[in-house]
């Protein structure tokens, strides 16, 4: 069918729309840089650009290290779930749930308090902000619909006590600990990510520390 006059002039027009749309998504892309063009999925991986600015931070392959006068603390993510890992943690982690193996060594004369209420991961600046999931919340994730459910997801929960930060806990000179930081999946498509620590005490004194991340696909 020949285009009548009016019907060349509104896919001429239909043309111009999309010619101006393609380049205004180009134009956003070499504005922006067209941030994740890695294929996922993506994990938390150690910001090296900003741990080798500090003295008190290095990088041992994936886990990032602060090295403090009184406190040694480190934190790398589980990637691939360890066969001895306890199965309720591996469902977690199998859901997409970020899970962090965190040590803290204290190396001072005076007890150290960790308290995991005082732990956030921020991502993007502060864009999005998780906290670790305490007992509750666990207990609500892996609880079923079954007549024994909570039964049976208060025996799993008894199981992992120890494997988990979930409530203060005290650490003496000399001594160590190395648990799990439990949080939500990853929110969607972050840049960078931050766990941060506040008010870790030594005694009567407090720090803050925080380890940097950068969020991309599985790296070589």
């Amino acid at each position: 069918m020949p285009l009548t006059k009016g019907r060349r002039s509104i896919l001429e027009k239909t043309k111009a729309s999309l010619s101006s749309r393609v380049a205004a998504v180009l134009a956003a892309c070499l504005f922006l840089g067209c941030a994740k063009t890695d294929k996922g999925p993506f994990f938390l991986h150690p910001d090296t650009g900003l741990i080798n600015a500090s003295k008190a931070y290095a990088v041992d392959n994936e886990k990032i290290v602060f090295n403090g006068s009184s406190v040694r603390l480190s934190a790398s993510l589980i990637r691939d779930a360890p066969h001895d890992m306890p199965q309720t943690i591996k469902r977690l982690h199998e859901k997409g749930n970020i899970i962090i193996s965190m040590e803290i060594e204290n190396n001072s004369e005076r007890k150290v308090l960790f308290d995991p209420t005082h732990v956030s991961l921020i991502y993007d600046k502060g864009v999005s902000i998780d906290r670790p999931l305490d007992y509750t919340d666990i207990f609500e994730q892996i609880v079923n619909k079954r007549e024994d459910a909570e039964f049976e997801a208060e025996e799993e929960l008894r199981g992992i006590k120890s494997d988990f930060y979930y409530m203060p806990l005290t650490i003496g000179p000399g001594q160590r600990e190395q648990r799990l930081l439990i949080f939500h999946s990853l929110p969607q498509s972050p840049e960078d990510a931050e766990l941060t620590i506040r008010e870790l005490y030594i005694g009567r004194q407090s720090i803050d520390i925080a380890f940097p991340f950068i969020v991309k696909g599985q790296l070589p």
